[in-house]
Formats: C-alpha cells, structure tokens, sequence
C-alpha cells in the first residue's frame, strides 16, 4: 500500500488544479485509472501507481478537514462499481477475443486467458481484498453472489462457467477455444414439410422464411415425389409478390408454365406478377389462358383478376388516349405560342432594325455636319494664312523699295562725294601746279616758316623728277 500523500502530491498524481470540482476529480481520477490499470499495462507492473492514484483521489475527496487522515482504504461501492464496470468491460472484450501479453484475465471456473503473468484476480486481490466475484463491496449475500451492477453480466458469467473447458487448447491462431453449448440435432425435412412450413409463414405474413422454406424444399424436392417442382414456383411466386420482388415472381411463374403447360394457376400465377409489373397486354393474354385451364371452382377468382387487369388495360389505353391528345393539344398550343413568339421576335428585330437605321442616319448627318464644320475651319485658317503671308509680303516688298531707295541715295551721294572730292583733287592739283610755277619762280624767303620751305622743296623735288 503507498505511504501517506500530501495534498499537492495528490493534486499532481490527478493532474488537477487545487480547487477542482468533485465532478472533476472523479472524472481525472477515472481518466488516470484507467490509464494505469495494471491490465491495461501488461509490459510492465502498475500496481503501485494504481494504487496511488485511488488514495491521492481519496484524500482530495475528503477534503482540507481529514488532511492527516492516513486511511486508505478503497472508495465506496457505488464509485467503484461505476469505474469496475469500465474495468470489466475491458476484461470481457479480452477474454472473448484473447487479448495476448502479460496480465491475461483469470475466471472462476475457467483458465487464465491471454497470456501469463498475474491474472485478473491478482489485481482484483490488490484493488479490494478479495476475488470480486465473491461476498463483498460488489456482491452481497443477498444476491448470493450475482454482481449488483448488472443481470446480462452475470448470465454471462453462468453461461462461461456452465460450457468453457477447465484446460481448454488454443486454435491454430493461439486463442483460446472454448466449447460452445450443446445444440440438439436438427431434424432433416422432406420437401412436403418444407412446403407446409412455407405455406404456413406465408399465412403469417412472414414471407422472407415462406421464401426460404420454398427454396430449400426445391433443393430437397426428389423426382420420385409426389410434390411436384411447378408448385413449389407457383407458391414462391406468390411469396415474392407479396413480398415486392416482382422480377423474381414473374421469373418463377414463368417457370412454372413452362415446366407444366397444361396447368392453370402457373398461368395465374404469371398473370398476377405481370399485373403487378404493370404489363398489363401480357398479364391478360396469361389470365386468360389460365381461365380455360383452371378447374370451375377457381375459375370466377381468375375471372375476376382477369377483368380487373383488362379494366386496368382499358384505363391504361384510355389515359394513353387522353394524354395523346393532352399532348397533341398541349403541342398545338406549343406550335402556337412559338409561332406568337416568333412574330413578337420579328417584330421586335424590325423595330430594333428601323432604330438601327434611324441611328445610322443620324450618326452619318453628325458625320457630314463635323467634316464641313472642318472644311470651314480649314478654310478659315487657310484665308488667315493667305493674307498673313500677303502682308508679310507686302511689308517685305516695302522694306526692300526703301532699302532700295536707301541704297540709291547713298550711291548718289557716294557718287557726288566722289565726283567733289575728283573736283577738289582736280582744284588742288591745279592750284598746286600754279603754287609750283610760282615757286619755282621765287626763292623761300628766310624769315618763311619751315613748313612752307619744306613744302617748296617738296614741290621742287617733284617737278624734277
């Protein structure tokens, strides 16, 4: 048994938060159990952890008053009952499908299961004391030893106990093999009895075992017997179309006809299934002919079906009828609204032709209206620049006659500058010759300024030159 726990050692071995509700420290102290379980660990020994976990969940449940309580005995039955179903659910799934590995299950009255190592009573032993299924916090003396946490549980302990094997072998695939309970040995049945059966779960509504109990008497039916294979089908056909599997009726009945001509209620049969599947023309033509073969008893039975499969044919064609002409009527009126359709169509792409057209003429007056808009601005900058460029020429024309005038006055001015300065240089040529002869004539007086002597010598120099 583990020592004594604090509170906080208790709190982590849950994985709870101090505080925590007793809903939710029953349900982490189940989670945490249950992963523990020394069954659920066969690889290794749990048992102390197991117990741990019990005792840190029922000091949290006493609370901060018991906190140097040290007893640790087991919880109260109804918590462990509720976590023991959980265990004895895993422990039954094991021992029925033969869980391997250690920590196989071991049953009163039966081996161990699943393996070796401690078995469920070991660990049974640790957890309450005692084996469980004996006088204890599960069972009382009361229920001589029944579990109280279920009835099913315990018949399936009474049944383990009545029909498994005390050393029972393993099959071939290592599980366990039990022995299952006797059964009493099934009587083999003739066709005919067969046959009655069959009849008899058909009266009673209980058509599947009606069809089966056919069936089985076709497989047994032997050609020596009295009961002969078209009747078998004639009855089964009956089954499947109570039943609602027409193809399967129809499939049977034609069967029978085939395999008895001459009979009429195979015929009958067919026409019923026929009907059924709504194949009406066929349906008569087999009713009919199984009024000629049947016997005057059954003949009125079969009249009957017959007329009601020629009313339905009648209805059938007469609904045809009507919706033929529904239909003629309904395409007249379809051939109609095209018709109307059509029209309105024309109509409208007359309309939305005459608005195209209305559009084209006058995009196309727009048109001519912006290309002469253009001529004329094209005309009145062409104008403007015919006389911008005529007055420059004019004013050029202007500019050059005064540049004309201007240049002949200065040539005639140049021209009378030149011819007076010609006069002049004439002039003064002339008076320098007369001043020469004079000079020529007279010597320069000393007391003449040395310019006028320089220029007589000059003069004199020329002369003889």
């Amino acid at each position: 048994m583990p020592g004594k726990l604090t509170r906080q050692e208790a709190l982590e071995l849950l994985d709870v938060e101090d505080g925590a509700s007793e809903t939710q420290l029953k349900q982490a102290w189940k989670r945490m159990a249950l992963k523990w379980h020394p069954d659920k660990n066969p690889g290794e020994d749990t048992t102390e952890t197991f117990q741990r976990i019990n005792a840190a969940y029922e000091k949290l449940m006493k609370g901060e008053a018991d906190e140097d309580d040290d007893d640790f005995d087991v919880m109260n039955d109804e918590d462990m009952a509720e976590v023991f179903r959980d265990f004895m659910e895993a422990a039954m799934a094991a021992h029925m499908f033969g869980a391997g590995g250690r920590g196989g299950f071991r049953f009163p009255g039966g081996g161990r299961r699943g393996g070796g190592g401690r078995g469920f009573s070991f660990y049974m032993d640790q957890m309450f004391g005692a084996d469980p299924f004996d006088d204890g916090p599960f069972f009382s003396s009361r229920s001589r030893g029944r579990p109280r946490f279920g009835k099913k549980k315990a018949k399936r302990r009474a049944f383990r106990d009545e029909y498994e094997s005390e050393e029972s072998s393993d099959d071939e695939y290592g599980r366990p093999r039990t022995q299952a309970p006797p059964r009493p040995p099934k009587k083999s049945l003739t066709a005919e009895e067969l046959r009655k059966e069959g009849n008899d779960a058909f009266a009673k509504g209980q058509l599947a075992a009606a069809i089966r109990h056919y069936t089985n008497a076709l497989e047994r039916l032997d050609p020596n017997d009295e009961l002969k294979p078209h009747v078998l089908l004639s009855n089964r056909s009956a089954a499947y179309v109570r039943h609602g599997l027409i193809p399967q009726a129809i499939a049977d009945a034609r069967e029978c006809v085939r395999t008895a001509p001459d009979w009429g209620k195979g015929y009958q049969r067919l026409g019923i299934a026929l009907k059924e599947n709504g194949d009406l023309e066929e349906a008569v033509e087999a009713l009919s002919t199984a009024v000629g073969l049947i016997d005057e008893d059954s003949a009125a039975a079969v009249r009957g079906l017959l007329e009601e499969a020629r009313a339905s044919l009648k209805q059938r064609e007469e609904e045809e009828a009507l919706a033929a002409r529904l239909a003629e009527k309904e395409a007249a009126s379809q051939a109609k609204r095209e018709a109307q359709r059509a029209a309105r169509e024309a109509k409208r792409e007359a309309e939305r032709a005459e608005k195209a057209k209305a559009a084209k003429a006058k995009r196309d007056a727009r048109e001519k209206q912006r290309k002469a808009q253009e001529e004329a601005e094209a005309a009145e900058r062409k104008a403007a620049a015919d006389a911008v460029r005529a007055a420059e020429e004019e004013a050029a024309e202007v500019a050059r006659r005064k540049a004309a005038a201007e240049a002949a006055e200065k040539a005639a001015a140049e021209k009378a500058a030149a011819e007076k300065a010609v006069a002049e240089q004439a002039a003064a040529a002339a008076a320098a010759n007369t001043t020469r002869a004079d000079a020529k004539d007279a010597e320069p007086s000393p007391d003449a300024p040395p310019e006028h002597r320089r220029r007589l010598a000059s003069f004199a120099s020329q002369d003889s030159g």
